[in-house]
């Protein structure tokens, strides 16, 4: 919660309206990743009525194009298992430039 809170203060948390109706919200907040200016993305939901209809792939390019500074890049991680969001994420041009693993211990 408090992270969407800190979204909404520096400006970069955004509705999601779709045919006259709410359809979600997305934002980010500046902190550097990989070694990179970034704006990394907190949230990024669809409502059931909005989903599979190419509306992620649109919010991340939207997001990108929103950025507060022209040197940020728009970064984020996506839960391996959350198809629809990879296929957005892809979509919108964006790459994996690596994840986390984790291994059971011994």
């Amino acid at each position: 919660m408090e992270d969407l809170l800190d979204t909404i203060e520096a400006g970069t948390m955004f509705g999601v309206h779709w045919r006259g109706a709410w359809a979600g919200y997305a934002g980010t907040l500046a902190h550097p990743q990989l070694g990179l200016d970034a704006q990394v993305v907190q949230e990024l939901l669809l409502a059931p009525h909005a989903r599979g209809q190419g509306l992620g792939a649109a919010l991340s390019t939207l997001l990108a194009r929103s950025l507060p500074d022209p040197a940020q890049v728009l970064s984020g991680t996506i839960h391996g298992r959350n198809r629809g969001a990879l296929r957005a994420a892809t979509h919108a041009g964006r790459q994996d430039v690596g994840g986390w693993w984790w291994a059971p211990l011994p």
